[in-house]
């Protein structure tokens, strides 16, 4: 008889775990959904055992849930549906790959591949937070990107902060090829600004010191139409 009773209690126990463990499952998923859509591109993660609720119980049966507002220190405040409308709070992650750097970058300094490391950061708090839509994308080609700015060591890279190598350097020298009408005349000049090709860009001719603007044509060839 011991033995049996002891098997009763026992089933009731593991037959109590899923109905007690289902609410916060259900809830942690309905969360998930609902702070990934306002963290687009993050890998959202909810535990179950970060939820709380108005009245210290998780409600059985939600249906659905909407997102109010998220702290910005990694916790997001929900209405849930079910039998009656709840107020809960989730604590989250959002974790987001974002490209570090290694060393300081000065402006006008070339990327590298071996300057920098992708790692995930936690999205739902801090600075990391306000600046989530600014990230470097982690498919950017480095070695085609320069600094606009200072980057510190240990640095997230925004994508304000670089910008793609200009094909045309300030005070590189170019050929200068002047249309007028159907005569083409040629001159050397100086760039006087970045450029890039197909873009529009002002030189020097260096006989007339006459500032032009032309058209980035070819690596080192500025088309000027006159």
């Amino acid at each position: 008889m011991k033995l049996k009773h002891l098997l009763r209690i026992l089933a009731a126990l593991l037959s109590a775990t899923p109905a007690h463990a289902a609410p916060a499952a259900r809830l942690a998923e309905l969360a998930r959904t609902q702070i990934q859509q306002a963290y687009p591109g993050a890998q959202v993660s909810v535990a179950a055992e970060g939820l709380s609720c108005v009245g210290g119980q998780l409600p059985a049966g939600a249906q659905s849930a909407s997102l109010l507002n998220d702290t910005g220190r990694g916790y997001a405040r929900l209405m849930v549906q079910g039998k009656a409308q709840t107020e809960c709070w989730a604590q989250f992650q959002a974790r987001m790959p974002a490209w570090i750097a290694k060393h300081r970058v000065l402006p006008g300094e070339r990327l590298t591949n071996e300057g920098f490391e992708l790692k995930d950061v936690d999205v739902s708090q801090g600075m990391a937070r306000e600046m989530r839509g600014l990230l470097l994308d982690r498919q950017a080609p480095l070695a085609s990107l320069e600094a606009r700015q200072t980057l510190l060591e240990g640095q997230m890279v925004l994508s304000s902060a670089v910008q793609r190598v200009p094909d045309l350097k300030r005070g590189d020298t170019v050929q200068i090829r002047m249309q007028v009408g159907g005569v083409i005349l040629s001159t050397q000049g100086t760039a006087e600004e970045p450029a890039y090709l197909q873009a529009p860009v002002r030189v020097l001719s260096q006989k007339s010191k006459r500032l032009l603007v032309g058209k980035l044509v070819e690596t080192g060839v500025v088309e000027v139409r006159l």
